[in-house]
């Protein structure tokens, strides 16, 4: 097998919408997804788990829904940010670097499958509920 030249320029294909997931929770765009989302007008998000299928989504929300996240845009349009710190833990993402996922946008929504390696045990699909907080282990009772 030959040698080849590793071009450290390598960047994924333009028109490639990629979701990069931060072990503390933020969640970031490339210049590609943050396009799509923006022409649809994205400005406050729903972020959505389906444990069996292990895929992330990303949904438009009303501004007054509770549950949403806004959507920090760069001011040069190359990126965007969600800030969403206990979802990495509510997913059971078992990373201590940034993942990058190949996203698509089908039904109205941003969507990713993130791979088995990186979700440990609370990810398990018969696994069902929300992590506790401090103050509701039992011990903190």
């Amino acid at each position: 097998m030959a040698f080849e030249v590793f071009d450290s320029r390598w960047q994924r294909p333009a028109g490639t919408p990629t979701i990069s997931i931060r072990p503390k929770g933020a969640i970031r765009l490339n210049v590609d997804a943050t396009r799509l989302i923006k022409s649809k007008g994205f400005e406050r998000v729903l972020l959505l788990w389906d444990r069996e299928k292990r895929k992330l989504a990303i949904s438009s929300a009303p501004e007054l829904d509770k549950r949403a996240y806004r959507v920090t845009y760069s001011p040069t349009g190359s990126s965007a940010t969600i800030g969403a710190k206990a979802f990495p833990a509510f997913i059971g993402l078992a990373v201590d670097r940034s993942v990058s996922l190949p996203a698509e946008f089908q039904t109205g929504m941003l969507q990713a499958t993130i791979p088995a390696e990186y979700l440990g045990a609370s990810a398990d699909p018969t696994e069902r509920g929300r992590p506790r907080s401090k103050k509701n282990k039992p011990e903190n009772r």
